[in-house]
């Protein structure tokens, strides 16, 4: 019941009609308790239209409520808990797309590259040319270039589950017997204070290792990363360019600009 006494929940013939603050209320409460969901999901759990739910989310994003990603939404009570690999995929798709194919291109024949688990790095693999090496921690870049010839290198260790990366100390050994020519690599936030961060540190020491071992470091990053703090410290920005599907002339990055190269995809 609301504060006048009257349901929020009005039933006309046999369909259940939800009002517009109590449907934003519940769908905010499922993302905050799921983390992520979907539109299908969440037309199905209130009974709306996804047209309806595409509104509410809108809504609510402008309200600084929640984030939206493509087909759907998250919670932001917590930067710091991280997603599984296939929610994260789902996120962004078109610009994560656009990202991998313009870090691809910077790839030279002959290079010896690091692709990290980031799922807008595992992207690039599509593009790549052949006549390169890869070494990475990521169980499904791994079988990508496998599948198309691209020889591969893993640094072993243990496969943290969520993400599908090898981490941990036999990771960190595995590195140090590479050099790379460029390294591609993936982050959760990216800030112009606290610089590059991850919400996992065993995942944080293989980006730190590697971008020390790299001599040029890009960070691919979709603009839900800018501003954006997680647990553990990985870089200063100036230690990697960023690439992004921000304007380049945009307010929220001219501050990175000040500090680090960004390119910026057209989509």
């Amino acid at each position: 019941m609301n504060k006048k006494g009257h349901s929020s929940i009005m039933v006309i013939g046999e369909v259940i009609w939800v009002l517009t603050p109590s449907r934003r209320h519940l769908i905010l409460s499922l993302i905050n308790e799921k983390n992520l969901v979907s539109i299908r999901e969440l037309a199905e759990w209130t009974q709306c239209s996804e047209a309806t739910i595409r509104r509410d989310l809108s809504y609510l994003e402008k309200e600084n409520k929640l984030k939206r990603f493509h087909g759907g939404a998250q919670s932001i009570l917590s930067p710091n808990v991280e997603t599984s690999l296939g929610a994260r995929r789902v996120r962004n798709v078109e610009q994560k797309k656009a990202i991998a194919e313009f870090a691809a291109n910077l790839v030279e024949p002959g290079d010896c590259i690091f692709l990290d688990a980031g799922t807008t790095v595992v992207n690039m693999v599509e593009f790549l040319r052949h006549n390169i090496i890869v070494v990475t921690n990521g169980l499904s870049i791994i079988e990508q270039c496998v599948d198309i010839g691209i020889p591969t290198y893993s640094i072993g260790g243990r496969i943290k589950t969520l993400t599908s990366a090898f981490v941990g100390k036999g990771a960190l050994d595995g590195l140090a017997h590479y050099h790379f020519d460029k390294c591609f690599m993936g982050m959760n936030g990216i800030d112009t204070t606290y610089g590059f961060t991850t919400p996992d540190p065993d995942e944080g020491l293989i980006k730190q290792k590697v971008m020390s071992l790299s001599d040029v470091c890009y960070v691919l990053a979709d603009q839900s990363k800018f501003d954006q703090v997680t647990f553990s410290s990985v870089n200063p920005l100036n230690k990697a360019v960023i690439i992004t599907n921000n304007r380049k002339n945009s307010k929220k990055l001219l501050k990175y600009q000040q500090i680090t190269r960004i390119e910026a995809v057209e989509i």
